[in-house]
This record gives structure tokens, sequence and C-alpha cells, in this order.
């Protein structure tokens, strides 16, 4: 994290420790690619001045291992007595080690055997929503997350006064016409605190009149409550209601493709609801085109450029890279593309990774995309074959071997202009030929071969030819 977003992270570890009260005790972890934490500590004034100045003097390192963060918040919390609960301050993107989504989450509910509370505060426009409100959800949690620039005085505030309040679990709607109401969602039991809201969208098949049934448990004891409906065959009170339920069942697909992989029936419903009702999704641009192209996708170790091309509705890109870099493109309208300059570090080994974009729209949506790319430290090998000699005003024909990801190569003798070497396929050489100057003199001369790939890594090879003058 660094600037608006470091900002914000350290804006909530301070309010969140200076509303304890006497009574309570804290432990700080702060996590990357290492984890450091303090020692249980009761919330005096001079305890959390020395928390936060321990923050102030950490170093901040690349990578985020959430998955680490989380086993050692468990690990410490089991050694504790009494009331407890684990408060995360993450954007949410593990970089390091474990990076599944899916597999993060299992560990956490393996690990967390005591059920141990998790409440989550999300920083940045790039957080992972979807990735915390699932590690929420099963640990009796609570999750909201804030952007760099907006206010988040209520939401911190909001976040605090969950913390210790006992939830209202296994909320269910159960319909007595269950057969013909379906594809409900979120179709699963809910958990909510006081005061808060829950909402079902659904869809049922004819008109009638039947009764629901909200249950749930608070405070260990078991409450119903039951009310009449009735779902008419024609209403147009709420036009939005169909393309709210088409969200949400793209939404849950969408889930579980993050969490599972992708399968086609899964992309060709989220593509034909998408259509239908008119909203946009990673899988759908309204275009022949993808949502967004990387380029380049060959880079080489240091300070490259990494250019965007996206949709005319997009008005925000983030780039999040694998080594913990979150970086935002800024547009250049005669390009008509985003751009960035970002360190890709020298410790990086040569291979294919993936880069998550996030991209905003007009109407404050926002769609995630991975993009792979590759990081490439090593020139092109060249093999040059020329003839021994050659003659004044004569032909010299070249013929040059080089990596399969080479894009350009040049030749140049004496004081000549380079010339291009092209790629001959016949040949599975690149061949060009350089006219020798009929009043050069004889002697030995170095031919100068130059060739670059698609990272910009350059070979220059040098080879001595004899020229007999005219």
């Amino acid at each position: 994290m660094r600037w608006d977003k470091l900002d914000k992270s350290y804006e909530v570890i301070e309010y969140f420790l200076r509303n304890l009260s006497s009574a309570d005790k804290f432990q700080l972890i702060l996590f990357n690619d290492e984890i450091n934490s303090l020692p249980i500590l009761p919330a005096t004034s001079q305890n959390v001045e020395d928390a936060l100045n321990f923050i102030k003097k950490s170093y901040l390192l690349s990578g985020t291992d959430i998955k680490r963060a989380l086993t050692s918040a468990i690990t410490l919390a089991n050694k504790t007595n009494g009331q407890k609960a684990i408060v995360v301050i993450t954007d949410g993107h593990p970089t390091l080690n474990e990076v599944s989504y899916k597999l993060i989450s299992n560990h956490l509910i393996n690990i967390n055997k005591e059920k141990i509370p998790l409440f989550i505060f999300g920083i940045g426009n790039d957080t992972n929503v979807s990735f915390l409100e699932e590690l929420v959800k099963p640990n009796d949690g609570y999750f909201v997350w804030v952007n760099e620039t907006e206010d988040i005085g209520f939401k911190l505030k909001t976040f605090l006064s969950k913390i210790g309040e006992e939830m209202i679990k296994g909320i269910s709607f159960i319909f007595s016409s269950l057969k013909e109401i379906k594809d409900i969602y979120p179709n699963d039991s809910f958990k909510a605190f006081d005061g808060s809201y829950v909402s079902i969208v659904g869809r049922y098949s004819k008109p009638r009149e039947t009764t629901i049934k909200i249950e749930g448990r608070y405070k260990g004891e078991k409450f119903t409550y039951k009310q009449k409906i009735v779902l008419p065959e024609k209403s147009f009170l709420y036009p939005h209601l169909k393309r709210l339920w088409a969200k949400a069942k793209v939404d849950y697909l969408l889930k579980k493709i993050r969490f599972e992989g992708e399968r086609d029936d899964w992309i060709e419903e989220i593509i034909k609801l998408s259509k239908q009702y008119t909203f946009v999704t990673p899988y759908t641009s309204f275009l022949a085109a993808p949502r967004s192209l990387l380029r380049p996708r060959v880079i080489k170790p240091g300070d490259p450029v990494l250019r965007v091309r996206c949709d005319k509705s997009i008005v925000d890109v983030i780039a999040i890279f694998p080594f913990g870099l979150v970086k935002s493109l800024h547009y250049i309208e005669r390009e008509d593309i985003w751009q960035t300059r970002f360190l890709a570090p020298v410790w990086m080994n040569d291979g294919v990774y993936k880069a998550l974009l996030v991209l905003t729209d007009s109407n404050g949506n926002q769609y995630e995309e991975e993009k792979s790319f590759i990081i490439d430290s090593k020139p092109p090998s060249l093999k040059v074959q020329i003839p021994s000699f050659v003659y004044g005003s004569s032909k010299l024909n070249l013929k040059v071997y080089a990596d399969s990801d080479t894009r350009r190569i040049q030749a140049k003798l004496y004081n000549m202009a380079p010339i291009d070497i092209k790629y001959d396929e016949k040949s599975k050489a690149s061949l060009g030929s350089i006219i020798v100057p009929k009043d050069i003199p004889s002697g030995i001369f170095t031919l100068k071969i130059v060739a670059e790939d698609f990272a910009h890594n350059l070979s220059i090879k040098e080879v001595p030819i004899e020229i007999i003058g005219g």
C-alpha cells in the first residue's frame, strides 16, 4: 500500500485503537511477506501510542501473504481467554505463497475451530470485495470497505460498534409454495447484526397468494416470523426487479467462477442475462473485442511501461501486480490508452505472471480482469552466417539465426546506414543483404548485428569480415 490507501489504513488502525476501552486488550500484527507482532497489551493510552509508533517505524515490504497472516492471528487468538475477535485491515489481494481465494477461504474455516469472529475493513478502490465477503461469511463477522478518498468516519463507527455484538444467525426465507418459487439469490441462509437488513430476489412461475416464513436464531433462541403475501400476475410498481434479479444471479455465478474456475454453461448464462437486461460483466462489453487489452505482454525487469486499451465507458483503471505493487493508470487521450510505469523487480524469475486489472465505468460499476504477462530478462541469442570475404561493389548476403521472440534485427557495416534483416519462413532464418561500396578500401571490417526481442532486451554481435576493394 502507498499514498492515500496507506494513509487510510493507518487512520483505521488509529481510530480502532484509540476507541478501545480500558478493560480491553489488543495484539497488533503487521503482515506483508513477513509477520511482525506485538505481545498482548492492555489498551492503555501509553500502549496505544507505542503500538502506533511501532507501525510508523516498520518497513513497508512488498507482497501480501494473507493466508499466513490469518493463520498467525487464529493461532495467537487461540492462546487467549475471554471474548475475542480478529480485525483485519487489507485490500484483500493475496500475492505471496497461497493466492487461491478458495484454498485460503477453506483453510480459514478449517483452522478457526473456535469460530472466533472475523471483522474485515477493506481499503481502496481495488478492494477485493467478493473474496473478503467470502472470508467473513462462515466466521460470524462483518465486512465493510471504503475507497481512498471518502470520509470514513461513519463506516468506522459502525464497524467498531459491531465488534462484540451478538449476531442473528441462520436467517432463512421459506415459502409455502416453494416449488413454484425458484432461482432465489442469495440462495443460502444469512447472518446479520441487529439493525441491519437482508434481502433476496427470486422468480415465480404463476400468480398466487402464499405465506413467507422468516426463521433465525438470536442469542441462542429461535424465532419465527410469518406473513401472507400476494404474488401478482402483473405489476408495474417495480419495473427494476427483473434486472435486479438478473444482476443477482450473475453476481452469484461470477462468485462461483472466482472460487471454482470457469465453466461454459456459467459463462453462457452470464452473457445471456447481461445482454437481455443490458448490464456489463467481465464477459460482455457489447463489442466483439475484450473489455481491456494489456500491452506489452512481454516485459523486461526494470522500469517498463504498461499500457491498457479499454472500452469507452471505463473512467478508472488500477493494476495489481503479483509482487504486491498497486498502480493507478492515467489516460492518454490522443492515443486512447491507459498507461503507467512500474518496477518489475530484478529478482523475478523469467516466466508467465498474472496482473489483476480493476476497471471502473462511468456509472461506478467495477469489473476485474486477470491478464497474463511475461517477464523476460534474457537477450536474444544470435548465430550469424556470412562469407569469409567479399569484394567491393558486390552483394554481402547475411543469414541470422535468432530466438523465436526476436522482433527486430538490423545489420550495419562500415559507415553505411543500417539495414533490416527479415525472417524467411522457408529457410527458418532471417535474411538480408548489403551492397558493399565500390570505393571501399581493402581490409578487415566489423559487421555489427543488433537484435531486439519483445521485452526490448538487446543483443549485439560483432563479426569480422575481409573486404577486397576494387
